[in-house]
C-alpha cells in the first residue's frame, strides 16, 4: 500500500506513519510546519512528499490541522485518490485486532503510556498508540501482535471511529466546547461510544457526577461494568505516602492489599494508577508482574517531565491545560515537595475554552506561590477572533502576572530561580508551543 500522510509532524500522525511503516506499506511525510528533512529523521523508512515523483497513491490521510480547502486535499481530489481523516484511518488499522480503548477528559495520555509499558513489562506484546511520547521509546507507538492500547479522544467525537473491547473511562467533564454544546450532549456521546456492540467491559473511575451519570446511564446495558477508586470497588487506594520524591501507595485488589513504590512524577494522579492496575487484575497480570511494570514506568513527555534547572532550580514541564488538570497537578507537586515554593509560567490553550473556564482558572493555582500568564494560544483551524479582550482572559491580579511572550516568562523563569534561597520549583503549563520554546531558550542559557 502507498499513502501519503500530511500533517505527519503531529502527535497522532506521528503515530499513524510509524503503524504503516510497520506494516510495510510505502509512506510518504509532508507537514506545513515540520520541515522534510526532520520529518525524514524522525521517521526512518518514510520519503518526503514530491509531486513530481509521488505517482499513484492508495489514499491521502490527512490531521485535524488541514482544512478542507488545503492544496493536498484538493490535489487528493482532482486524481481521484481516496481522503481518510486521522480518526478514520486510526480506526481502520484497528479492524480485526482487540482493542483497549482509554478516554476520558483528563489522564488519557498517562493511563494509555501506563497500561501499554505494563503489558509491554508482563509479555503480552501490546500495540500501543499513545497521545504523547515514552522517551524510552522514543516516540509514541509501539508495534505488537497482542492486544491494541489505544487513546481514545473526544475532541470532534474522534473515539466514534473506534470500536473497542473494553473501555477505561479516567474522568468526565466539559472540555471541548466547539464539540459539545453543554453537558447533555457530551454524556450522550459518551454513553454511545461505551455501549457499542463491541465492548464487553468498562472500567469507570468515581470522581466527578458526570462519570456517576455515565455508570448510571450504562448499567441498563449487558455491559460488564467496574468501578475503580473507592473502597469496595475492583481496586481502590488504601494509602498513599510521599517520601523523597517517591510515592509508596497501598491498594486494594477485590480487598487484597499489595504495596507498589515508585517515582510520583511519573504517574502523579492516583486514579490513573487504580485505571491501570483494576485493568492489570482484569487481564490475570500476577501482582509481582504488576509491580514491576508500575515501578519502572519512566513516565512520558510533558506530564511533570523535568527539562533541565536554572540556577538549580528544577524545571518540569506538564500538559495541563484544563483548571482541573491545573489544580491537581499542583496539588499532587505540593504532596510530593511540602517545602517549595512553585512559579507556574502557564499558557491557556483555546479562547473558547478559556472564556467558557475563566473564573475556574483563577482558583486552579491555589497550590501555586506565583504564576505568570502567557497570552492565549489559538490552535491551526479552532482560531476564535470573535473572543478578544477579557471574555477570553484569565484574571490577573495577586499572585498572577500577565507576561507578554515567552522571552519574558524566561526571563521571569530566571528571576523566580535566583530569589532568596529557598526549596523552589518551576513548572511550565500549557498544551500549546510553550514547551518547545522555553526548551529552546533553556538549551541557549546553559
Amino acid at each position: 500500500m502507498k499513502i501519503l500522510c500530511v500533517g505527519a509532524g503531529g502527535s497522532g500522525m506521528a503515530a499513524i506513519v510509524r503503524w504503516h511503516l510497520a506494516l510495510n506499506d510505502e509512506v510518504l511525510v509532508t507537514d506545513d510546519v515540520v520541515g522534510s528533512d526532520v520529518l525524514v529523521s524522525q521517521y526512518p523508512g518514510a520519503t518526503a512528499w514530491d509531486m513530481d515523483k509521488a505517482g499513484k497513491m492508495d489514499r491521502i490521510i490527512f490531521s485535524d490541522a488541514i482544512p478542507a480547502g488545503h492544496q493536498l486535499r484538493t490535489y487528493a481530489q482532482e486524481n481521484g485518490f481516496r481522503e481518510t481523516s486521522f480518526p478514520e484511518e486510526l480506526g481502520a488499522l484497528c479492524v480485526g485486532r482487540r482493542v483497549i480503548a482509554i478516554a476520558g477528559t483528563h489522564g488519557k495520555s498517562t493511563t494509555t503510556a501506563l497500561l501499554s509499558w505494563a503489558f509491554t513489562s508482563a509479555n503480552k506484546d501490546p500495540l500501543c498508540f499513545i497521545g504523547a511520547e515514552i522517551p524510552t521509546w522514543q516516540g509514541n507507538f509501539r508495534w505488537g501482535s497482542g492486544p491494541v492500547v489505544v487513546e481514545a479522544d473526544e475532541y470532534k467525537k474522534h473515539f466514534l471511529a473506534l470500536h473497542p473491547e473494553t473501555v477505561i473511562v479516567t474522568s468526565l467533564e466539559m472540555d471541548h466546547f466547539d464539540t459539545y454544546a453543554d453537558e447533555k450532549v457530551l454524556l450522550e456521546t459518551f454513553v454511545g461510544f461505551c455501549s457499542q456492540p463491541s465492548v464487553q467491559n468498562i472500567f469507570i473511575a468515581r470522581g466527578k457526577p458526570m462519570l456517576e451519570d455515565l455508570a448510571k446511564a450504562l448499567a441498563v446495558t449487558k455491559i460488564k461494568i467496574v468501578r475503580f477508586g473507592e473502597r469496595g470497588d475492583l481496586v481502590s487506594i488504601d494509602d498513599a505516602r510521599y517520601d523523597h520524591g517517591n510515592c509508596a501507595v497501598s491498594l486494594l485488589i477485590d480487598q487484597a492489599e499489595i504495596a507498589i513504590t515508585y517515582p510520583a512524577v511519573t504517574c502523579p494522579h492516583l486514579s490513573n494508577l487504580a485505571a491501570v492496575i483494576a485493568v492489570l487484575a482484569a487481564e490475570k497480570i500476577s501482582v509481582p508482574e504488576m509491580q514491576k511494570g508500575i515501578a519502572t514506568f519512566p513516565g512520558i513527555r510533558r506530564r511533570m517531565e523535568r527539562i533541565g534547572s536554572l540556577d538549580n532550580v528544577p524545571i518540569y514541564s506538564d500538559y495541563a491545560h484544563h483548571p482541573t488538570a491545573v489544580a491537581e497537578t499542583l496539588a499532587i507537586v505540593k504532596k510530593i515537595w511540602p517545602s517549595v515554593r512553585i512559579a507556574v509560567l502557564f499558557e491557556p490553550h483555546e479562547r473558547l475554552r478559556t472564556s467558557q473556564l475563566r473564573d475556574q482558572y483563577a482558583a486552579s493555582f491555589a497550590d501555586a506561590n506565583t504564576v505568570g500568564l502567557l497570552p492565549v494560544y489559538d490552535p491551526v483551524g479552532r482560531e476564535r477572533r470573535d473572543l478578544v479582550g477579557e471574555a477570553s482572559q484569565i484574571p490577573t491580579g495577586g499572585k498572577i502576572a500577565a507576561i507578554a511572550n515567552y522571552e519574558e516568562g524566561f526571563a521571569w523563569m530566571k528571576q523566580f530561580a535566583v530569589a532568596a534561597p529557598s526549596e523552589r520549583i518551576l513548572i511550565i503549563m500549557g498544551a500549546g508551543p510553550i514547551d518547545g520554546r522555553i526548551r529552546k531558550l533553556l538549551a541557549v542559557a546553559e
